[in-house]
Formats: C-alpha cells, sequence, structure tokens
C-alpha cells in the first residue's frame, strides 16, 4: 500500500517536462491565451508531490515561468481595459503563487537568496516594465516569507545585508511602483529582522514612518524621493547586523551602473548613509572598505558615481583619519587626479 500522498515520481517528472516544454512553446510576443497560466497552476499542484522536487529542478521550474512571463510585453502598463489586461493581471497573479509555493517546497536556508539569484536578471534589465515585474515578484516573495519566521527560523549569514544592498538603490528607480515595491521588499526585510530578534521589536510610531516612506517613495518629486530612500536608508543602516557591515557595502557598490544613473546615486546615497550612522562599528573594517571603494573607482567611468564614491572616502576620512592616509599611501598614485578624493582635515 503506497503512503498517502505518494506518487510515481518518473510519471511527475514526465509530466513536469511536458509542461516545461509547453511554456517553452508559448510566445514571448504576445499574451493570447491562458495556456501558460494553466500550465504554471499545473506544475504547481505536481510540486507539492511528494517524494519533493530537488533544489536543482524547483530553480529550474522558477527560472522557466519567470523567463516566460517577464519577457512579455508591456501590456498590463498601457491604459488599455479587456480580456487582455485583465489575462495579464492574472498570468502575473498566478506566476507569483507559484513561485510561493515552490519557495515553500525548497526547505533550505538558502531557498530565498536563490530565488532573488534568479530574479536579479530582470531587476537589472533595460527594460523598466521586465525589472517592475520582478520587483514585484520580489515583494510578494519576502512578504510570504515573512510569514514563515521565527525566532527559530535558520537564516543564513549575510542574507539581510545581500537583499537589503540589492534592494535600496530601486528605492531611486525612474518608475513608483518599482520604487514603491523596494520600498515594501525592505520593510518586509526590515520585519524580518525584528521577527527573529523579539527583544528589538519596533514601536507603532516607527512603523507608520516605514509605511509613510513607502507611499513617498511613489512621489512624482525627486526631492521627495531622495529624501525618503535615505531615511529608509538609516533604518537598514541602524538595523546591519556589525559583521554584515562589509559585505552590504560590496553588494551596494557592485550595482553601480548596472541599472541607471538615479539608482547608481542611491547606492551612494545608501553608502554615504551607512558611513555617517555606523561609523563607530567600522574601526576594523577601513581597509577592506577603502579596497572595495577603489576597485569600483577603477571600473566605473562616469564622472558622477566616482565624484560621490571619492566624497564617501573623505566621509569616512573624517571618522578613521590614520586608517585613511595609511590605506591612500599604500596605494600606488592614480592615474587620473580625480581616482583618488581630497582628503580634508
Amino acid at each position: 500500500c503506497r503512503p498517502q500522498g505518494y506518487h510515481s515520481l518518473p510519471a511527475c517528472s514526465r509530466s513536469l517536462c511536458v509542461l516545461q516544454e509547453i511554456i517553452k512553446a508559448e510566445p514571448r510576443s504576445s499574451l493570447l491565451s491562458p495556456v501558460r497560466q494553466e500550465a504554471m497552476v499545473a506544475i504547481g499542484h505536481l510540486s507539492k508531490v511528494k517524494p519533493p522536487l530537488s533544489c536543482e529542478k524547483n530553480q529550474e521550474l522558477m527560472e522557466q515561468c519567470l523567463d516566460s512571463v517577464f519577457s512579455l510585453p508591456p501590456q498590463e502598463f498601457t491604459e488599455d481595459v479587456g480580456p487582455i489586461q485583465t489575462l495579464y493581471a492574472s498570468t502575473m497573479a498566478i506566476l507569483e503563487g507559484l513561485m510561493q509555493m515552490l519557495l515553500q517546497e525548497d526547505e533550505t536556508p538558502e531557498r530565498l537568496q536563490g530565488s532573488f539569484r534568479l530574479l536579479q536578471r530582470w531587476l537589472v534589465s533595460e527594460q523598466v516594465w521586465e525589472r517592475a515585474r520582478a520587483m514585484r515578484v520580489s515583494a510578494h516573495l519576502l512578504r510570504a516569507y515573512l510569514q514563515t519566521v521565527t525566532i527559530t527560523t535558520q537564516i543564513p549569514p549575510g542574507q539581510f545585508s545581500a537583499l537589503a544592498g540589492t534592494l535600496g538603490p530601486y528605492t531611486c528607480d525612474s518608475l513608483g511602483s518599482i520604487r514603491q515595491g523596494a520600498g515594501d521588499a525592505i520593510g518586509c526585510l526590515l520585519d524580518i529582522q525584528v521577527a527573529k530578534q523579539p527583544w528589538t521589536l519596533r514601536g507603532r510610531d516607527e512603523e507608520w514612518a516605514l509605511r509613510r516612506l513607502c507611499q513617498e517613495l511613489q512621489s512624482a518629486d525627486p526631492g521627495e524621493v531622495w529624501d525618503a530612500s535615505m531615511k529608509l536608508a538609516n533604518m537598514v543602516s541602524r538595523a546591519l547586523p556589525e559583521a554584515e557591515i562589509l559585505p552590504f557595502t560590496q553588494t551596494l557598490l557592485e550595482s553601480l551602473g548596472a541599472v541607471s544613473q538615479a539608482c547608481d546615486q542611491a547606492s551612494v546615497l545608501w553608502f554615504h548613509t551607512l558611513l555617517t550612522d555606523r561609523a563607530g562599528d567600522l574601526k576594523d573594517t577601513v581597509q577592506a572598505i577603502l579596497s572595495i571603494t577603489s576597485t569600483y573607482l577603477r571600473c566605473t567611468e562616469e564622472p558622477e558615481p566616482r565624484g560621490l564614491l571619492a566624497q564617501a572616502v573623505s566621509l569616512l576620512a573624517q571618522h578613521h583619519r590614520e586608517a585613511v592616509v595609511t590605506y591612500l599611501l599604500q596605494r600606488p598614485l592614480p592615474l587620473e587626479k580625480w581616482s583618488v578624493p581630497s582628503v580634508r582635515w
């Protein structure tokens, strides 16, 4: 007698392969039928069959479904109202549900970061609608993940810094829904920190402040968006574990040049905020931060981010003068006069 929930693994695998072929065959240039979403619904049902899918298969299914939906033209961003618009909306909703289901089926501690690695390709897309879809799914996954977190949940070291550093620059993206999605997602990350450390429970005022910031990120006023992003950066920098300061810095700077000039400026803004808020915790990481910064100074040719990074080094020198001077004296002279900041005493 087979246990309840048991199905033939080869039959399940064959069915999944057929469904993947159906999704693969659907055109990326249009969405004219519910075939794609029906296949995703079927994949969701099969993912619950025991024994569970391997991590590799889980990731493969996620990647293929994301590619199939995110590659579609930006119909949902038009003002047209009709069956196609409804089909787009329901397809995105089903994709979110499937991604959540596959995330929950994966029991490895790194499951959330694994999902974000798949989404990263779309988060850095030049097409704003692809970034918007990826951010929407990102926020949805974080909300779902938050519901499962308790004080005993095993969370990989560095998860907060990696995801917050990835999402932070999008608080200044060109599209309001992306900015708000990034704010919502970062809010979930902060809530996850609280769930793991309930003794740091935020007050109601801070919760309302976070909600207000997410709303302000949708503003058409660039100054208001910039101010909201900076305040959100303050919240993240205060919540950042000391051991994650360095990887957070690296993640922020790795995003330079990936999306847009506005996002580059946000990356450096968040870096500045970290240096200001956590100056006292940086003593043992000054040289490592300078090494990362100098690497990106050499890699980027855009004058504005280079200038902002140089300012960040000057800011670091205000708090850790001796360490900065020692590091700079050990480095070769730059080829360009503005590659290294002028450190004012």
